[in-house]
């Protein structure tokens, strides 16, 4: 059994949230290590949509979690991840949230869902380790 399926069926995940306010323009949101992004959710706080909508990738430019997420005016959105059942990252992860053509003034909230798993066995409390 791999490390990764290992830590996945101790029950020792962490969920947790990374966030960006009134994002107008591209940006970057850190990702630590040990984590599986799950969903990334969207409010547009204006009356002016996203043309072409959101990307997010681990790349500048990528679209390896989201390929192009609707943003309309005024409106909420939720996506899962592209990477929801791929692997968990071995290194701390830079979310790049750009437009795909323009943010045409709108202002976006965005909030990252991610698991986090034990980075070791000692991460997990009550795991017989043996003598």
């Amino acid at each position: 059994m791999s490390n990764q399926s290992f830590f996945r069926n101790k029950g020792s995940k962490v969920r947790r949230y990374g966030r960006l306010l009134n994002v107008t323009a591209n940006a970057t949101l850190a990702i630590p290590r040990n984590c599986l992004v799950k969903a990334i959710y969207f409010h547009n706080r204006t009356a002016n949509a996203v043309t072409g909508g959101i990307k997010v990738g681990t790349t500048n430019g990528g679209v390896d979690i989201l390929a192009a997420g609707a943003v309309a005016a005024s409106a909420a959105y939720e996506y899962p991840s592209l990477l929801a059942t791929g692997l968990i990252s071995a290194t701390d992860l830079t979310l790049y949230i750009q437009a795909v053509s323009a943010w045409n003034s709108a202002r976006v909230d965005v909030v990252v869902e991610y698991v986090e798993y034990p980075r070791d066995t000692y991460d997990i409390p009550g795991l017989n380790r043996g003598a």
